[in-house]
């Protein structure tokens, strides 16, 4: 059994190893910076109050980000508002090419029945056991969410170049 100390210090680098993660499914459901940031604050703290619950580390991951995925839940609730799809504004990214902004803003207009599992896959390199874990939906639901969301993307590029 760990002490208290070395549970804390693990917390914080698992923190530290998926704040980003947990801002970037934050971003994608709120659609704003300032939301996103609340809800990894509320999701750090809920998850912090209860790590007594997590059983296994190797399942710190997905449970972060089910826990952030509440938490926006959360947020909407109490603000009451929809998620704006004409709102489009690109991921925060360090320089990337032209056409990498271009895919992600149009991603971020998917609802986030199809947005999550993509940015999951692709930006944060989740695997689909684990994003199956965070979303509660069979591996085969998820999948099929993102080859839908894929051709929803390929259809909006299309739009966009004609």
């Amino acid at each position: 059994m760990e002490g208290k100390r070395q549970r804390d210090a693990r917390f914080v680098e698992a923190i530290r190893q998926n704040r980003a993660g947990m801002f970037c499914v934050a971003r994608m459901m709120l659609r704003s910076d300032s939301d996103a940031e609340e809800a990894v604050a509320d999701a750090t703290e809920r998850a912090y109050a209860h790590l007594y619950a997590l059983r296994n580390w190797q399942s710190i991951r997905p449970w972060l980000m089910r826990i952030t995925i509440n938490a926006c839940h959360k947020i909407l609730r109490r603000r009451k508002r929809e998620i704006p799809s004409d709102d489009v504004q690109v991921f925060e990214r360090q320089a990337p090419p032209r056409e990498t902004e271009n895919i992600w803003a149009l991603v971020e207009r998917l609802e986030p029945l199809y947005s999550l599992p993509l940015t999951m896959y692709y930006a944060q390199g989740m695997k689909l056991e684990e994003i199956a874990k965070v979303l509660h939906a069979p591996k085969g639901t998820v999948s099929a969410r993102m080859a839908r969301g894929k051709q929803k993307l390929r259809r909006m590029i299309e739009e966009e170049r004609a």
